[in-house]
């Protein structure tokens, strides 16, 4: 009757989800012969409903009888049904909130129980799979943190042991810079290396002053490998190379000898010993002053000397009419001075002399000699007009 409907809706006033039903009870403590019968799929979501605001209101969130599973039930039973849904998705909100603050807080493997709670519930999939993405960006850096731990563990171990650069793959500045690699602002990783590179450095120092060249050198190339941009390498370089160049100089007895073969080499220019007598020509003698020291420039001027020579006297050979004579200067020139600037014109002249002589020969019906002037002529420069009208004299005969 009125007063049993009126003592119930007293009853529920204030619980979650009834001020929905109000107006319906009051209409039946007015007339309680309207009684239309509560919907059935209300009437089979009502208790998990009942269930699930009764264990949020406790707090009992997750679990086989928490308010999740209980608000997942009835969505499931109502898919229309609003308080349901608003419920699911204010449980799963809570329940990811406090998985966040389990990964805040180190614990994982709380932060991946509740979100396996949310995985097991279609209907919060969206929020199930954006923690999970959370929850393994978390183990990761979980990880990483650990191995940087270890190695800087390592890196410490290896520069105690004097393995500061090396062996490569084995030191501690590899280390640092697996480290580095993981995280590049580590300032432990970045200390242990400024550390052992300027061990090394030292090291590279003391190696050079002790004219330890090669130790230096494999120190200061371990140290452009590891810290490129090390503000000491410039002159470390410049001090290496500086103290090669002092190794690779000769002797006061060598340069000695040096100076004895540049003399030598001089007096056989003037008397035309330009490339012969091998051993005691000109050519020579510069070229052993300079396998002494390649850096001397009275060597290098001898050299350029007997190449000019050489170009001279070729030339001359060809105006007095030896053109073989100035061919076996010409090959001479090629051997000094394989790369110099007038080879390719003197090569041109030479064939037009051997060209010129042929010509001379065919016209005195020696066929057989003009054509071998043609064939060195050829061999020389075949395009030089000479050798091209001798060819063409010689066609047919």
């Amino acid at each position: 009757d009125g007063a049993k409907i009126a003592s119930i809706v007293r009853r529920l006033t204030g619980v979650r989800g009834f001020d929905a039903e109000r107006e319906r009870f009051a209409g039946l403590i007015d007339d309680p012969s309207n009684t239309d019968p509560v919907p059935q799929q209300q009437q089979s979501t009502a208790p998990d409903l009942a269930s699930a605001q009764s264990a949020e209101t406790a707090g009992r969130l997750a679990g086989s009888n928490g308010a999740l599973a209980h608000y997942a039930a009835a969505a499931a039973a109502d898919t229309a049904n609003a308080e349901a849904r608003r419920g699911l998705d204010r449980v799963a909100g809570a329940l990811a909130g406090q998985a966040r603050s389990h990964l805040a807080a180190g614990n994982v493997a709380a932060a991946q129980g509740l979100q396996r709670e949310l995985a097991a519930v279609p209907a919060v999939a969206g929020a199930a799979a954006d923690l999970q993405r959370e929850i393994e960006s978390a183990a990761a850096k979980a990880n990483r943190g650990a191995d940087i731990e270890r190695l800087l563990g390592e890196a410490q171990d290896l520069a105690r042991r004097g393995r500061g650069l090396e062996p490569r793959g084995q030191s501690a500045a590899d280390r640092y810079l697996d480290v580095l690699n993981l995280d590049a602002n580590n300032d432990n990783a970045r200390t242990g290396l400024n550390r052992v590179v300027a061990v090394a450095i030292a090291q590279a120092d003391a190696a050079l002053e002790a004219r330890e060249i090669d130790r230096a050198r494999k120190l200061i190339e371990r140290i452009q490998a590891v810290a490129p941009r090390s503000a000491d390498l410039k002159a470390l370089n410049k001090r290496l190379k500086a103290a090669q160049d002092a190794a690779k100089a000769p002797d006061p007895e060598q340069l000695a000898l040096r100076d004895k073969l540049i003399r030598e080499g001089e007096i056989a220019l003037s008397t035309e010993q330009l490339v012969d007598p091998p051993g005691d020509s000109a050519y020579d003698k510069f070229r052993g002053a300079l396998r002494i020291d390649p850096k001397s420039e009275s060597a290098k001027a001898g050299i350029d000397a007997v190449a000019q020579a050489l170009r001279d006297r070729a030339r001359a050979a060809l105006a007095a009419g030896r053109v073989v004579s100035a061919h076996g200067d010409l090959e001479a020139l090629a051997s000094v001075a394989a790369n110099d600037a007038g080879l390719s014109a003197l090569k041109r002249e030479v064939a037009k002399g051997y060209a010129e002589r042929g010509q001379r020969l065919l016209d005195h019906d020696k066929i057989s000699d003009a054509r071998n002037d043609l064939a060195t002529a050829e061999g020389l420069d075949p395009n030089e007009p000479t050798v091209v009208q001798l060819r063409a004299a010689l066609v047919g005969r």
